[in-house]
């Protein structure tokens, strides 16, 4: 839950702060927070129910397309927008997660040529957004 209170604290941004780019040629604070968002959503309709039901996992969709789509979106709406949408589906992933019986935490499963287990699958969306956390805070630093 500390990605919903970071995400909760950039409400105090100016505009300007919100977007702009975090350093030359990468994104805005905005288009960050954004994309997480499609993928929060995509881990909830197409991962957490399907992990262990000995059924294929879906591939994944084209990261670059659903990052453009997700970036342009958040340029055109509102900070607020965003930053709502990002909480509720967090909430909701952080909700769907908890219901997880304690016998799947170890459980193998396998996306693509990788096998995982559900903590290993979800310590590398933490560092996901760990990694896009320290992004925005070295650049809300320089102002």
């Amino acid at each position: 839950m500390h990605s919903i209170e970071f995400v909760q604290s950039l409400e105090h941004l100016t505009d300007q702060e919100w977007r702009t780019a975090i350093s030359s040629g990468k994104w805005t604070v905005a288009e960050i927070v954004g994309h997480l968002i499609p993928w929060d959503q995509f881990v909830i309709d197409k991962r957490l129910p399907y992990l262990f039901t000995n059924k294929p996992l879906l591939i994944g969709p084209d990261a670059h397309a659903l990052n453009e789509q997700s970036a342009s979106l958040s340029r055109r709406q509102s900070k607020q927008t965003t930053i709502s949408q990002f909480i509720s589906t967090r909430t909701h992933l952080h909700n769907n997660v908890q219901e997880i019986a304690n016998e799947y935490w170890k459980t193998s499963f396998i996306i693509g040529t990788s096998t995982l287990t559900l903590n290993d699958y979800l310590i590398g969306l933490i560092q996901h957004d760990l990694h896009h956390f320290e992004q925005i805070r070295s650049a809300l630093n320089k102002y």
